[in-house]
């Protein structure tokens, strides 16, 4: 049905997916746990630290979480283009 080749490729565009996936939600994560507790200060909540820090890093996982997938697939398309551009230069006919 599939060749090693054609699954060879799959993975790879699959495995890309889902480390472009896991980078923004990882980001996404470190920016709310950064940004939590500095906001949380500022507006003198009466939380600790440690739960500003992970209820930071839970909701900027989730907000992360709703963008990322369709972000992950744009940053796929762009990597094909500039591969298939690269290819393109490298034998022109």
């Amino acid at each position: 049905m599939f060749t090693v080749k054609t699954l060879k490729i799959i993975a790879y565009w699959l495995t890309c997916i889902y480390c472009y996936t896991a980078i923004i939600i990882g980001s996404a994560a470190f920016v709310g746990a950064i940004l939590a507790p500095i906001i949380g200060k500022v507006l003198a909540l009466d939380y600790t630290t440690h739960y500003l820090i992970h209820q930071g890093a839970w909701i900027g996982a989730r907000y992360g979480g709703v963008w990322a997938g369709g972000s992950a697939i744009v940053c796929c398309m762009i990597h094909a283009r500039k591969l298939y551009l690269q290819h393109k230069q490298l034998h022109p006919f």
